[in-house]
């Protein structure tokens, strides 16, 4: 009988990512703003005068009555939770006018307890960091008279997880995998920590540089799950999961991973 040949050197890899995910450090900031907000659903961030009384008839109504100046009812600051360098902060006031005028609002943002340059709804992630302090003051106004400020608790920009930006290549001539795990820090920590948390026998990740290093054997070909997971020096942390399709058999090729 006719022994059968196993060429070795014809391995061949298929790396496909299966998903990834991040998980910041769970810190939830006090943003209490006079009365409860309402709903997000729906919410504007300017109140408009009712299309149903005419201009003349609120102008007999103001001087009748005299005019009021409006009432903040409460501010919604998004996002939700805690606040990181990922994105900007938004405020939706809400306000009522007992004589249907018009409401603006003026906003002063304060960064550890200076004004900065933002004077509308929105504070450009680019104006804090990791660490500072966050404060907010709105005003409600009509034009003609203004309610009193309503000014939030102060609130702490939290860690932001880190990202994986590097996906996993083939196998090298000697058949070998060798994938170097890349990341990017919103806050600019160095210091990460590499784990391998599920993999085939044999795999391997340096901790401390994020080398993850693997060469099958024989008896290895057919489908293997991986994952790995990178921890920044405060805790966030981020997760990558991959399919690997082992062919060691000279000449046949492997099947195209099924998506995950």
């Amino acid at each position: 009988m006719a022994s059968q040949r196993i060429a070795f050197s014809s391995l061949l890899l298929i790396a496909v990512l299966a998903g990834c995910g991040r998980e910041e450090v769970p810190v939830t900031p006090g943003r209490s703003m006079g009365a409860p907000p309402p709903s997000a659903a729906g919410e504007k961030a300017r109140t408009q005068r009712s299309d149903a009384a005419p201009e003349a008839a609120a102008s007999e109504s103001r001087a009748e009555r005299g005019n009021q100046a409006p009432e903040l009812l409460g501010i919604l600051i998004e996002p939700f939770g805690e606040v990181t360098v990922r994105h900007d902060i938004v405020a939706r006031p809400q306000a009522k006018d007992i004589n249907g005028d018009a409401i603006e609002f003026e906003y002063t943002w304060r960064v550890n307890g200076a004004s900065t340059l933002a004077d509308g709804d929105t504070l450009p992630k680019r104006s804090y960091r990791r660490g500072d302090w966050i404060e907010l003051s709105v005003v409600a106004s009509d034009g003609a008279a203004s309610s009193e400020p309503l000014v939030s608790k102060p609130f702490e920009v939290t860690n932001a997880a880190p990202a994986i930006v590097s996906t996993p290549g083939g196998l090298d001539e000697r058949g070998a995998l060798a994938y170097q795990v890349e990341v990017e820090d919103p806050d600019d920590a160095k210091g990460f920590e590499y784990r391998l948390l599920a993999g085939p026998e044999g795999m391997r990740i340096d901790a401390e540089s994020g080398l993850l290093t693997w060469l099958p054997s024989k008896q290895q070909t057919g489908s293997h799950s991986a994952r790995i997971e990178v921890v920044d020096s405060r805790g966030g942390k981020v997760w990558q999961s991959f399919e690997l399709a082992l062919d060691l058999v000279s000449g046949v090729t492997p099947a195209a991973p099924a998506p995950n």
